[in-house]
C-alpha cells in the first residue's frame, strides 16, 4: 500500500501564498506540468484529502515550499 499524505490547513495557506506569487490558479496546467500530476490530483490536494506521498512532494516542490 502506498503512503499518502494530506495538507494541513496551515500548510494549504502556505502553499496558496506560494501559488499566488507564481501567478497560478489552483488547477493551472503549468502547476500540473511542474508537479508531474493531473488536475484531479491538484483538486484533491487543495481539498486537503489524501494523495500519494510522491505526488504531494512534487506539488510542494513545484510551488517551492
Amino acid at each position: 500500500m502506498a503512503i499518502s499524505l494530506q495538507a494541513s490547513a496551515k500548510g494549504l495557506e502556505i502553499a496558496d501564498s506560494a501559488r499566488k506569487v507564481k501567478g497560478w490558479t489552483k488547477t493551472s496546467q503549468r502547476c500540473c506540468d511542474a508537479a508531474h500530476t493531473s488536475v484531479a490530483t491538484l483538486k484533491r490536494f487543495w481539498q486537503g484529502t489524501h494523495i500519494r506521498r510522491e505526488t504531494f512532494i512534487g506539488i510542494c516542490t513545484a510551488l517551492e515550499v
